[in-house]
């Protein structure tokens, strides 16, 4: 098993014609999270900086793919941390099993990408105005029932989450299915699409959809071109 703390492997000095380093700030390891991991390209260099505090209880395996029975009462992260370890070819990961929301804003001006793949709305919000301060890329996506979204904002070119929803952020709650519930496969899927809009940004960072919207039930994907909106509270100048 790897440490709890900082976990990597690095083989840059025997590897050639590979691109360089991507830092990701990725919050969250539920469906979501692994669904991202899932379909993000492996073979890139990657340094994961992950926010995770949860611990895998009995609920979590059935509905998120990477774990299983015999890691009830481990930590996400660590779970995660070994089977990226395992399936990426250069990666190194850094751990960290706190709140993120209003205290390590220093990981966020060191990363290329910052992903939420939370289930916590004011933190979706958090992470997006802090992207808009520090003109970073940020995905976060939203799985409720059997419906899923993806939200992909690039500097200078879309809108950001606060131009989609409003200042008063109608329609949050389709940002939260603890309460309405969620079809379990609906997460994954929407966290597998979460991944594939990060491979794209990296090839096409100019032509990223604003919006994609996921349905199962029945099976439907429709993406939207959002502009930056004049008026937003965050990202107008």
């Amino acid at each position: 098993m790897l440490g709890d703390s900082i976990q990597s492997v690095d083989n840059m000095n025997h590897v050639k014609n590979i691109s360089p380093k991507k830092t990701i700030l990725l919050v969250g390891l539920g469906g979501l999270g692994t669904g991202f991991l899932q379909t993000l390209n492996r073979k890139q260099h990657y340094h994961f900086m992950i926010y995770e505090f949860d611990i895998i209880d009995a609920s979590n395996y059935p509905r998120q793919w990477l774990y299983e029975h015999s890691h009830i009462g481990q930590k996400k992260n660590n779970v995660v941390a070994d089977y990226i370890v395992r399936e990426f070819e250069h990666a190194s990961v850094q751990l960290n099993d706190e709140f993120i929301m209003g205290t390590h804003d220093k990981s966020a001006e060191n990363a290329d990408l910052i992903v939420d793949a939370s289930d916590h709305p004011p933190l979706k919000f958090y992470l997006n105005a802090l992207c808009v301060q520090l003109n970073k890329p940020f995905i976060c996506g939203g799985a409720i029932m059997f419906e899923g979204f993806v939200h992909t904002f690039i500097p200078e070119q879309s809108a950001c989450l606060a131009c989609v929803f409003g200042p008063n952020r109608e329609g949050l709650e389709m940002l939260h299915c603890q309460d309405s519930g969620v079809w379990a496969p609906q997460a994954v899927l929407t966290g597998m699409l979460m991944g594939e809009q990060a491979n794209y940004y990296w090839q096409h960072p100019h032509d990223v959809p604003a919006w994609l919207s996921i349905k199962t039930s029945p099976m439907r994907l429709h993406q939207t071109q959002f502009k930056p909106q004049k008026n937003c509270v965050v990202c107008a100048k």
